[in-house]
């Protein structure tokens, strides 16, 4: 997301964008060094060095996003067409932010409550995977005693959209779970994961934000509910 402001007194116009850290950082050109007023190319490092302190701050449930500015050269008057890729283009990266978003107090018990009735539960979500893994382990989406669980199956507990969406329906069927967890996910993967549902003969609803409670009981019938 980008938008763009005017500094009335000096009519100077100002792009200020947000969103996925590897989206952002594609779009920087240079950054500000820690205690330095002058910007430096974008480098290699850097790039890696940001993603690293992402995972980090993903892995401890926050949700992370990259900063970026730049000025914007030109005129604007409202209502004008805007090349967005003109404005999302040769920024400045500013940093990153983690922000907690805990998920509803009934959350866990809900999920329990379905496990504890035969139903399964999938969590299917655009963030970062490590901030997906976390949270699902908060409210108890994947299975609480993962040594126990097979090499093979473990492996496909946890996956992105990317990874989801590369298998075709052949792949996904072949498949010993549907994965409980898939993150960096589009609506079009929510689709692929109730037709592969479908496919294996099962009942699904879908519901949102995190299955509060009221829902959990009204889906106490199916095999598979997608949060």
């Amino acid at each position: 997301m980008s938008v763009i402001f005017k500094h009335n007194a000096a009519s100077k116009l100002s792009v200020f964008n947000k969103g996925a850290v590897e989206r952002v950082m594609a779009t920087c050109q240079d950054y500000y060094p820690q205690d330095s007023e002058e910007a430096v190319r974008m480098t290699d490092e850097l790039r890696e060095e940001t993603l690293k302190n992402m995972t980090a701050l993903a892995g401890m449930g926050l949700r992370v996003l990259g900063l970026a500015s730049k000025r914007f050269d030109g005129k604007l008057e409202k209502g004008d067409d805007i090349d967005r890729e003109a404005v999302e283009s040769s920024l400045t990266f500013r940093g990153l932010i983690g922000l907690y978003d805990p998920p509803r107090a009934e959350s866990a018990p809900g999920v329990r409550s379905c496990h504890e009735a035969g139903i399964s539960v999938h969590m299917l979500t655009g963030d970062h995977p490590e901030t997906a893994k976390a949270i699902a382990v908060e409210v108890d989406v994947p299975p609480s005693r993962m040594d126990r669980v097979r090499r093979d199956v473990a492996d496909c507990m946890v996956m992105t959209a990317g990874q989801f969406d590369a298998l075709s329906d052949e792949q996904v069927d072949e498949l010993l779970v549907l994965p409980p967890v898939i993150a960096r996910c589009a609506f079009s993967t929510k689709v692929r994961m109730i037709d592969a549902l479908h496919r294996r003969e099962r009942f699904c609803a879908m519901v949102s934000p995190l299955l509060p409670s009221p829902m959990c009981y009204l889906c106490m019938t199916l095999y598979h509910v997608l949060i």
